[in-house]
């Protein structure tokens, strides 16, 4: 299922209705699936929120190996054997030599890196607009809010790996992550 096309950005953010001749609509609130699908110019690739995830693992950690990313990604072995396949037939992955000889290591192609960095400034885009009704007090509560949350998540390295599979590890603007402070306890 699609999410509705956004409506056109005449409309007023004080009118409640569905539109009429007398009170235009609300601009529609992202859906989920936008903070995770693949950016217009990027739909071509059919990288699918998974494939966008593993993009982005693989982008953080070139060099590990189908193992490790199914463990980032949470998902079986040889669904991950047949997501890489997919991408690696894309054009955005390719697997080299890995370090022990007898392993692969994935390595996102130059394609693979536009499509990453593509997809992590169409999701911090749609995050913006989600967070421009917010204060910068109510940002930094929310921000309080989610790192408590986010510490209270993870149990093991896995699940680290699970909850930061999409993370922008550049754009965090704190001293350390709670995630990995959670895990690292």
């Amino acid at each position: 299922m699609r999410c509705p096309p956004r409506p056109p950005a005449t409309a007023t953010p004080t009118s409640r209705s569905a539109g009429s001749a007398t009170s235009p609509a609300l601009p529609r609130r992202p859906c989920l699936r936008e903070l995770t699908a693949c950016p217009p110019d990027q739909q071509s690739t059919r990288a699918r929120p998974a494939g966008l995830a593993a993009l982005h693992r693989i982008g953080r950690r070139p060099g590990e190996t189908v193992d490790f990313l199914a463990r980032s990604l949470g998902r079986a072995h040889s669904t991950t054997v047949r997501l890489v396949d997919r991408l690696e037939a894309q054009g955005l992955v390719e697997r080299r030599p890995g370090s022990d000889g007898r392993s692969l290591a994935l390595h996102l192609t130059p394609a693979g890196t536009r499509a990453d960095n593509a997809a992590i400034a169409a999701r911090a885009a749609v995050l913006g607009d989600v967070l421009a009704p917010l204060t910068r007090a109510e940002r930094a509560e929310l921000d309080r809010l989610l790192a408590k949350m986010l510490d209270a998540l993870p149990a093991s390295r896995d699940d680290k790996r699970r909850i930061c599979r999409l993370c922008d590890v550049d754009a965090c603007r704190r001293p350390s992550c709670p995630v990995a402070d959670a895990t690292a306890a």
